[in-house]
């Protein structure tokens, strides 16, 4: 039975001195939400909708020509573009229509 009192009189000592002191303001417990709302912003946001406008200015870019690699690994050149989908040539006679937003670069030299 003593056991038992100790530990209440453990967790009544434990809340005498816990919580907000009474001058401090209630926004004041929003500060650490906000600074993790504005790192997780800055580290992920940011950089994913930087890439998106970098991508999106890539595919307007494009034209009759350009040799390209799709998101599956297809290389080919442009034969015809539209708004949302491009002929690509990707052999001699063989010709595939493909969404616009599956091309992944522009295939280099090295490849």
């Amino acid at each position: 039975m003593e056991q038992f009192l100790l530990i209440s009189n453990a967790f009544a000592a434990g809340s005498i001195g816990g919580g907000l002191p009474e001058s401090a303001s209630p926004y004041m417990s929003l500060i650490p939400w906000v600074v993790i709302f504005a790192i997780f912003y800055v580290v992920m946001i940011m950089p994913q909708m930087r890439k998106q406008k970098k991508h999106k200015t890539f595919l307007e870019g494009l034209k009759k020509g350009d040799k390209v690699v799709t998101l599956g690994g297809i290389i080919g050149t442009i034969e015809s573009i539209s708004n949302t989908t491009v002929m690509l040539r990707i052999a001699e006679n063989c010709k595939i229509k493909i969404l616009k937003d599956t091309i992944a670069g522009f295939k280099t030299e090295e490849e």
